[in-house]
C-alpha cells in the first residue's frame, strides 16, 4: 500500500510539476474600447518561450519561475501590452488592448535556431478574424461566416448556393455547429443560399477539421464554434445594413457601466425578393408566392465580481415558403372555386445561462443550462366550394408533414493550469433528447365524410447522452506540443445502452521558428443521425437516434503535415488525412422520407466509408494585400450490403479535385478590390448509361452503378468593390458592390432524363440555377 501511495505522489508531482519558486499569473484581457473578452489572446514570457492563450471568456493563467519577467499581452488586430516586473508571489492582471486600425507589413526574417513561437498543439484548426470576413465579395449581398469557410481546403460547398458544407467527405449531419456551446441542427435560410450566422453579432468562430480536442464530441467530422458577442460595457455601438437580400441591425452598449451588458442583432429578408432564388415553388398562372426569412440573437452579461459572471443568451432563426393558387370555373350550372396552398417551415431555436467562476488563479469554471430545437413543416391543403341551385357543397384536406428534435442540457468545463507545462481541460454533459422522427397527418372533410389520421409513424423518442472529457495540452519542451485526451460517451434509448471510450492525440513539434510538424489522431461516435431527402437544398432534414436496432456513427481520423511561415508574412501548410467509418447511413433503395408504409428504421441501411485526402493552403494573414489559395485532393467512398450490389461507390460528397483562390488588394486607404475564383470536379450522381426492352416491350434504364456518372465541373468567378467612409464623429459608411459568377458560367445543379413531346425520345438535360448576379450592400455602422 505504502508503494502504491508513493507511486501516485510521485505521478501527481510528475503531471503538476511542483516547484516552490514558482508563482501563477491570472486575469483577464479585454478589449480596450468596449470591454468584451480577447478569445485566443496570446499571453508569453519571451525569455522563457513560455506562453498560454486566453479562453472564451477571456481569462488567462500561467504559471512562471520566480524573477525578474517580460510578460506580452497580444492579440490579431490590436497593438501589444508589454510589462517587466519582478513576479516574487501570484499576481492578478487585467490587460486592456487597444485596436490598431492598420496592420503594417511586417517582414519575418527569423532565426532558424532563434525562439521558437509557442503554439498550440492542436491541428486542423481555423480561425477567420470577422474584420477580414468583410473583405470579400460577399454572396448575393450576404456577409456570410459560412461562404468564407467554403473557400478553405478540405471544406466543399455543396451544391449551388448552398449555405451548407462538408468536411473531408463527411455528411452534412456529421458536423456540429455552436452557438454559445448550444448545438443548431439547421443552419439554413433560403433554402440554403444564406446561414443562420449573423456576422455584426458574432465575436468569434472556430473550426476544428476533424481530430478535435476531447471537450468536444457527438459529431464525426468537424466542429464549428460560434461565440455571440456579449455587448459593449463602456458605451452603445451598433450597425444596420441594407442589401438586395435583407436588411438587418445590432447594437450594444451598457446596462450598468462596466458591469451589465447586453449585444442584440435582427435580421429579415426583403419582401418577395427571395423568390428569384426559389427553384421549388411555382411560379406560373395565378399563383401568389411569398418567401422570407428572419433570425435574431441576443446576449445579457453581467459581472457579480472579479471572479463571478453570469450570461444569458438566445438565438431564432425561421423560414417561411408559401404559394397559394385560386381558380374559378363553371360546369354546367354549377359555379365552382379551388383554393390550393402549400407551404414549407423550419425553425431553430437556442437558449443558454452560464455562470463563469475564477476558483483559483489556476482553475476557471463554467456552468451551464442549454436548449436547443429545431423543427420543419411542409403544409398542403386544398378546398374546393360547388355553388349550384340545389345548394352549398364544400370539401378541403389538409396534409402535414412535420419532424423535429428537442434539446435540454447541463454541462460543467472545467480549465486546470498546475504549471508550465501542463494546460489541463476536464468536464460533462448531460443532455435529453425528444425526436419526432416525421409523421405525415392527414384531415379530410367532404359533403358526407369527415377523416383525421396520422398516416406515417408518429412515435416520440427519448434518449439520455451522457459524456466525461479529461484533456492535457502538455508543453514537453520549447519545440514539442502534446494534446492527450479521453472522452467517455454513452447513450440510452428504449433500454438499450451504448458506450464508448473516445481517445485523442495531437502533436506539434517546432523545428525552428519557421517550420513545424502536426500530427492528430482521433476516434469518435455519433449517437444522432439525419437523412435528407433531396440533394436540391430542401432542409427536409429527418433526424433520429441510435436505436437498438441502429448503431451509433463512428470514425477513427489519422493526419498528419507540416506548416511554414515564409517571408513577408506568408504561410504554407500541406495535410494529409484518412478517415474510416463504421455505420454511415442512408435510405434503402426505392425509400424515401414520405414512405409512410415503414417505420423510418426499415428504410435506414447502414454500411461503412472511406475518406482520405491531401489538402495544400498558402495564405498571406497581415498586410494590406491579404488571401490564400487552397488545393484539395480527396476521395470519398461508401459501401452498404444492399446498396450497389454491396460493392464500393463514390459518395455524393465526393469532389476529386478542388481549388480556391480569394484575395483582397487596397486601392486606397478606403477601398479595395476583392476577388473570388472556385473550380471543383464535378459531383457524382446516379444517371442511367443506356437503355433496353424487357420482356414486356418496356424501355428500362440501365443505371449501372450508384453515383457512377459525373457532372461537369464547377467554374466560378466572383469580384467585388468596397468603399468606406468615416466623419469625425465615428460615423462609418460601407458601399460593396459584388458580382456573383461575373463569367455567367452555367454550373451543373442537376440532371434529369426529358422525353420528346412528339416522338417520345428521351434525353438528358441538365439545369443550371444561378447566373450573373450583381448586388449592392450599404452598412452604416458607429
Amino acid at each position: 500500500m505504502e508503494k502504491v501511495l508513493l507511486l501516485f505522489i510521485a505521478l501527481i508531482f510528475s503531471i503538476v510539476g511542483v516547484s516552490a519558486q514558482q508563482y501563477t499569473v491570472s486575469g483577464f484581457v479585454r478589449d480596450g474600447a468596449s470591454g468584451e473578452p480577447l478569445i485566443g489572446a496570446n499571453i508569453y514570457e519571451p525569455s522563457l518561450q513560455i506562453g498560454v492563450t486566453s479562453n472564451q471568456q477571456g481569462f488567462f493563467s500561467i504559471v512562471l519561475p520566480a524573477g525578474n519577467r517580460i510578460l506580452q499581452w497580444s492579440y490579431v488586430g490590436y497593438y501589444m501590452v508589454s510589462d517587466t516586473f519582478y513576479l516574487g508571489q501570484n499576481q492578478e492582471r487585467t490587460v486592456e488592448l487597444d485596436e490598431d486600425y492598420y496592420i503594417e507589413e511586417i517582414e519575418v526574417e527569423a532565426d532558424p535556431l532563434g525562439p521558437i513561437p509557442d503554439e498550440p498543439s492542436t491541428p486542423n484548426t481555423l480561425n477567420i478574424p470577422i474584420d477580414q470576413l468583410r473583405t470579400f465579395p460577399p454572396v448575393f449581398g450576404e456577409i456570410d461566416v459560412v461562404k468564407s469557410i467554403q473557400m478553405l481546403p478540405g471544406i466543399q460547398a455543396g451544391l449551388e448556393g448552398s449555405s451548407g458544407f462538408y468536411v473531408r467527405g463527411g455528411s452534412p449531419d456529421q458536423n456540429l455547429y455552436l452557438i454559445d456551446g448550444v448545438p443548431v441542427y439547421n443552419i439554413n435560410h433560403s433554402f440554403g443560399y444564406f446561414s443562420t450566422f449573423n456576422t455584426d453579432a458574432i465575436s468569434q468562430f472556430q473550426l476544428y477539421k476533424g481530430g478535435f480536442p476531447a471537450r468536444y464530441g457527438s459529431r464525426l467530422s468537424s466542429v464549428m464554434d460560434v461565440t455571440l458577442k456579449e455587448g459593449n460595457k463602456k458605451d452603445f455601438s451598433g450597425a444596420a445594413g441594407l442589401s438586395f437580400v435583407s436588411f438587418y441591425g445590432f447594437l450594444e452598449g451598457p446596462i450598468i457601466h462596466e458591469k451589465t451588458s447586453f449585444s442584440l442583432s435582427a435580421r429579415r429578408s426583403m419582401p418577395g425578393i427571395l423568390n428569384i432564388f426559389n427553384p421549388f415553388i411555382d411560379l406560373n398562372g395565378n399563383a401568389e408566392n411569398s418567401a422570407n426569412f428572419y433570425d435574431v440573437t441576443a446576449k445579457v452579461n453581467h459581472r457579480i465580481s472579479d471572479k463571478d459572471q453570469l450570461t444569458a443568451s438566445f438565438f431564432r432563426s425561421k423560414d417561411i415558403y408559401g404559394s397559394s393558387l385560386t381558380e374559378q370555373y363553371t360546369a354546367g350550372s354549377s359555379r365552382i372555386e379551388e383554393v390550393t396552398e402549400d407551404m414549407v417551415e423550419w425553425a431553430n431555436t437556442t437558449a443558454a445561462l452560464r455562470w463563469s467562476h475564477v476558483h483559483s488563479q489556476k482553475l476557471f469554471v463554467n456552468y451551464a443550462l442549454t436548449y436547443s430545437e429545431y423543427l420543419f413543416n411542409i403544409r398542403s391543403s386544398y378546398n374546393q366550394v360547388v355553388q349550384s341551385d340545389s345548394g352549398r357543397n364544400e370539401t378541403n384536406y389538409v396534409i402535414r408533414y412535420f419532424t423535429g428534435v428537442r434539446d435540454f442540457s447541463a454541462k460543467a468545463d472545467y480549465e486546470f493550469t498546475p504549471s508550465a507545462k501542463h494546460r489541463i481541460r476536464f468536464g460533462g454533459i448531460y443532455t435529453k433528447h425528444y425526436f419526432a422522427p416525421g409523421a405525415i397527418e392527414a384531415n379530410f372533410q367532404g359533403p358526407r365524410v369527415a377523416l383525421d389520421t396520422i398516416l406515417g409513424p408518429s412515435r416520440r423518442i427519448v434518449s439520455d447522452e451522457l459524456a466525461a472529457y479529461f484533456e492535457d495540452d502538455i508543453r514537453v519542451n520549447t519545440r514539442l506540443r502534446v494534446n492527450l485526451g479521453l472522452r467517455l460517451s454513452s447513450y440510452l434509448v428504449n433500454g438499450k445502452a451504448y458506450l464508448a471510450p473516445e481517445p485523442r492525440a495531437s502533436l506539434r513539434y517546432s523545428v525552428n521558428a519557421n517550420l513545424a510538424f502536426k500530427t492528430s489522431y482521433a476516434f469518435m461516435n455519433q449517437y444522432l443521425h439525419m437523412l435528407s431527402n433531396s440533394g436540391l437544398g430542401l432542409p427536409i432534414d429527418l433526424w433520429f437516434p441510435s436505436t437498438e436496432n441502429l448503431g451509433p456513427q463512428s470514425a477513427h481520423q489519422v493526419t498528419a503535415g507540416f506548416v511554414r511561415t515564409i517571408r513577408d508574412n506568408w504561410e504554407m501548410s500541406l495535410e494529409g488525412y484518412y478517415k474510416r467509418l463504421k455505420n454511415v447511413i442512408d435510405y434503402k433503395e426505392g425509400s424515401d422520407f414520405l414512405d409512410v408504409q415503414n417505420n423510418w428504421e426499415s428504410r435506414v441501411e447502414q454500411g461503412i466509408g472511406q475518406n482520405y485526402g491531401v489538402e495544400f493552403l498558402v495564405q498571406k494573414k497581415f498586410g494590406n494585400a491579404r488571401g490564400w489559395l487552397g488545393y484539395t485532393l480527396a476521395w470519398n467512398r461508401r459501401k452498404f450490403d444492399n446498396i450497389n450490389l454491396g460493392n464500393w461507390f463514390y459518395s455524393r460528397y465526393d469532389r476529386r479535385h478542388q481549388i480556391n483562390l480569394s484575395a483582397s488588394i487596397p486601392y486606397s486607404s478606403r477601398s479595395a478590390f476583392s476577388f473570388n475564383i472556385v473550380y471543383g470536379s464535378g459531383y457524382p450522381i446516379t444517371f442511367p448509361y443506356g437503355r433496353y426492352l424487357d420482356a414486356n416491350g418496356q424501355v428500362v434504364f440501365d443505371y449501372q452503378q450508384k453515383n457512377g456518372y459525373r457532372l461537369r465541373y464547377y467554374f466560378r468567378v466572383d469580384v467585388g468593390y468596397s468603399n468606406t467612409k468615416e466623419n469625425t464623429s465615428g460615423l462609418k459608411q460601407e458601399f460593396i458592390l459584388a458580382v456573383y459568377n461575373v463569367l455567367n458560367r452555367s454550373n451543373p445543379y442537376y440532371m434529369y432524363i426529358d422525353f420528346d413531346s412528339q416522338t417520345g425520345a428521351p434525353s438528358a438535360k441538365e439545369v443550371s440555377l444561378i447566373p450573373f448576379f450583381p448586388s449592392l450592400t450599404y452598412r452604416l455602422s458607429f
